[in-house]
């Protein structure tokens, strides 16, 4: 599922049957978002750079389970194509 947001680069949300959750750590992250919900985040590396929405709000219910990444920090391939990684202006 791809999710696009002002003044953010694009989100890939993915199943997370089709991600290698078996290279992520759960971390002691928590946001939260207003149009989604509450966020927690795996790490690798050290770094957090992934997230999802166990139990997303009224809305965005699509969302509930998927895994996102930082793609400015993790290089992503879906359907065989690599996706070029982003510039955050807060990287």
């Amino acid at each position: 599922m791809l999710v696009t947001e002002t003044w953010l680069p694009v989100r890939w949300y993915l199943p997370p049957e089709d991600v290698r959750t078996d290279l992520l750590t759960p971390s002691a992250t928590v946001t939260e978002c207003a149009y989604k919900g509450v966020a927690r985040y795996d790490a690798a590396g050290g770094r957090d750079i992934a997230w999802r929405y166990p139990e997303p709000l009224p809305g965005s219910e699509a969302l509930a389970g998927l895994v996102s990444f930082f793609t400015e920090h993790v290089d992503l391939r879906l359907d065989g194509a690599d996706v070029t990684r982003p510039v955050s202006p807060w990287t």
